[in-house]
């Protein structure tokens, strides 16, 4: 007897004898349809399995998948795993500009008012991507959007499970009026910052690797317990400038099989993409101005100009980040005691040393 099939004697054994009925009269389709979801809900919790390849082994649509993920996080059962749940018989057709609007926003807006009700965030999700007090989409396809990214949220929103690297300019001006360059590691399913680092420059290999090392510096400090993720599952990386070591880096990635699932983002509106999604563009005094990466001046706040040092970068930097992790973590509707997965463990630890063993330099 194979570990699934084992663990499908116990779940089916640890139903109620109304649901074991339930599951006695559904058809050979039905049941295969049921025994396939319970295999890919198991190899996706353990982390065997990234979100992008679980729905497409799901065959439907990512909100439904979510839904369900989330209810067989908090409760396995029959109905978590969308037995007799009939699929909308129609759907009514979406202006691709505007669902685009209001996708590109909606992570930030539910992450920054996660005790807002689905009606509330609906509201706000229409100010944040510039319609105001207009409805341009239907009522139900609006709150649609708004619950697939809380589903999202509470499938997927354990630390670790999936993190996201990231470079690019912000508001804070050095001595030559160029911005400083932060560069960031990001639990995409909390937003929690784990590590950052900046320079004067775009150097990913320099900047990803001092971040790796604070990031191991906050997990170690950190004394919340937090609702780890079993399994670093998938790593996406922003790239720096062509030519330089990024290539170099996720190839090592993939040789040394740190990182789970590795991404590369290369495309020209790369820099500060993860950031912006996960996060949005402002945090305090710090605002991303990704188009100032590889070139231009600082825009700094009301257009102030005056220099700042390193050492006042790094206490803003670290205030910022630490009063944003303090709130995320005080926002958080249940605290597992768990431990950090040692998959990110060896990423991060890996990663801090992946210079010298890139190009052979201290």
């Amino acid at each position: 007897m194979s570990a699934s099939t084992g663990r499908l004697t116990e779940f089916l054994n640890s139903l109620s004898q109304a649901e074991q009925d339930r599951w006695d009269s559904l058809t050979p389709s039905r049941r295969r349809d049921a025994v396939k979801r319970f295999d890919l809900f198991e190899l996706w919790a353990k982390g065997e399995l990234s979100a992008d390849e679980a729905i497409r082994r799901f065959g439907k649509s990512p909100s439904r998948f979510y839904r369900l993920a989330a209810q067989w996080r908090e409760k396995p059962n029959l109905d978590a795993l969308g037995v007799g749940i009939r699929a909308p018989r129609s759907k009514t057709r979406q202006v691709p500009e505007i669902v685009n609007a209001l996708q590109a926003k909606v992570a930030e807006v539910v992450r920054l008012n996660a005790d807002a009700s689905v009606s509330r965030q609906a509201t706000l999700l229409l100010e944040a991507a510039g319609f105001g007090s207009k409805k341009p989409i239907g009522t139900t396809a609006l709150r649609k959007i708004i619950e697939t990214e809380r589903w999202r949220v509470d499938a997927t929103g354990r630390v670790g499970h999936q993190i996201c690297l990231d470079c690019t300019a912000i508001n804070l001006p050095r001595s030559n009026r160029r911005p400083y360059i932060l560069y960031v590691i990001i639990d995409a399913g909390t937003g929690i910052v784990l590590g950052f680092s900046f320079g004067a420059t775009v150097d990913v290999l320099s900047g990803y690797t001092a971040a790796a090392s604070d990031a191991l510096t906050w997990i170690e400090r950190n004394t919340s317990k937090l609702p780890w993720a079993p399994k670093l599952t998938q790593t996406i990386f922003v790239s720096g400038q062509d030519g330089d070591a990024s290539k170099e880096l996720v190839e090592w990635m993939i040789k040394e099989e740190v990182g789970g699932n590795v991404l590369r983002a290369s495309a020209s509106r790369r820099f500060g993409s993860q950031f912006r999604k996960i996060i949005g563009e402002r945090l305090g005094r710090v605002q991303i101005t990704p188009a100032r990466t590889l070139e231009g001046e600082a825009l700094p706040d009301n257009g102030i100009m005056t220099p700042w040092t390193d050492t006042e970068v790094e206490d803003e930097l670290r205030r910022t980040f630490d009063d944003h992790n303090a709130s995320v973590i005080f926002n958080f509707t249940q605290s597992l005691d768990s431990t950090t997965p040692v998959s990110l463990l060896k990423f991060l630890e890996e990663l801090a040393r992946a210079r010298r063993s890139i190009l052979g330099s201290p």
